[in-house]
C-alpha cells in the first residue's frame, strides 16, 4: 500500500508523524542543516528520516505503508517549504531581540523560521559563554 491509497485521516497522521521525526532530528542537530534559500532534504536527511520512521512505525497503524525515495523526498520538502514560512510569535520575536540586547548585538530577525531558530540557539550559547567568561 502506498501513501496515496490511505484514507485522508491516516494521511495526516502520517505527514503529523514525519513532521515531528522532522523537527526531532532539526532540534537534535540544533538546525546546523537550516541555511536561507537552501534545502536540507538532502538524500542523507531522508536516510535519517528512513531510520526515524522504521523506530516508530511498529506502534502504527500505518505499519504496511511503504514510501519510496521519491514520494518521501517530495513529501518532505512540502514540509521544509511549509516549515521555513512559518511565522515566529510574538514571544520568541521579543526573547531573539532580547538576546541581542543582551549581547550588544543589532541585527533582523530572519524571515525564515528555521534560520530564526537556528539564529536563537546560536544566541543563547554566544550568552552562556559570555556567562562563563564573567565568572
Amino acid at each position: 500500500m502506498t501513501f496515496a491509497d490511505l484514507e485522508r485521516s491516516l494521511q495526516q497522521g502520517v505527514l503529523t508523524n514525519l513532521r515531528g521525526i522532522v523537527r526531532t532530528l532539526l532540534q537534535d542537530m540544533d538546525y546546523v542543516v537550516a541555511e536561507e534559500d537552501k534545502s536540507f532534504i538532502t538524500d542523507v536527511f531522508v536516510e535519517q528520516v528512513i531510520v526515524h520512521l522504521e523506530k516508530t512505525r511498529f506502534f502504527q497503524k500505518w505499519i504496511e505503508v511503504d514510501f519510496s525515495a521519491v514520494e518521501l523526498t517530495e513529501l518532505l520538502q512540502q514540509m521544509e517549504h511549509s516549515m521555513r514560512r512559518r511565522k515566529s510569535t510574538l514571544r520568541q520575536r521579543n526573547y531573539f531581540n532580547s538576546l541581542l540586547h543582551d549581547l550588544s548585538l543589532r541585527e533582523d530577525i530572519p524571515k525564515d523560521y528555521l534560520c530564526m531558530k537556528k539564529r536563537l540557539l546560536q544566541l543563547e550559547h554566544l550568552k552562556e559563554q559570555q556567562k562563563k567568561e564573567k565568572l
